[in-house]
């Protein structure tokens, strides 16, 4: 704990991503965002990997996304530790305009505006992630299967 706090610390102080010991920590802007066309595109309730919206879905700008930016620090599906926050899972993209940002999603307009700007520290382990993934990979298997009927 001691270790992961100097980390942090260095973190704030240098606004640099730290990666050590299988562990990814990156500061960034927070905010949050709901299923409005406003601030969203024209499927609101839909994120970038296909899922419905829902409390714990996260979106990263392009240049945390590995999907988009080679070498980032997040992908889709990851499980990510947002400072203050909880855990969210990685699900959703912002605007190409947005970079070092992550935006939290809310069942309301009003509650996103109220959660306002915050800086934020996201963090995720690497063995954590794996077994994630695995784990939705194999539902999202066993659902194709079971509606294929094989």
């Amino acid at each position: 704990l001691h270790r992961q706090n100097r980390l942090t610390s260095r973190l704030l102080e240098t606004g640099n991503t730290v990666e050590t010991g299988g562990k990814v920590i990156v500061k960034v802007v927070a905010t949050g965002y709901s299923s409005s066309v406003l601030e969203t595109d024209n499927t609101p309730f839909i994120t970038a990997t296909n899922t419905t919206t829902r409390n714990g879905i996260l979106a990263l700008s392009r240049d945390l996304l590995r999907e988009f930016t080679p070498g980032a620090p997040f992908a889709f599906g990851d499980r990510v530790h947002v400072s203050g926050l909880g855990d969210f899972l990685v699900e959703d993209v912002m605007n190409a305009r947005w970079t070092q940002r992550a935006d939290v999603w809310f069942p309301s307009r009003g509650e996103a505006i109220h959660f306002g700007l915050r800086q934020v520290v996201l963090s995720r382990t690497l063995e954590e992630n794996r077994r994630v993934v695995d784990g939705i990979m194999s539902e999202r298997a066993e659902t194709k299967t079971a509606a294929n009927g094989l």
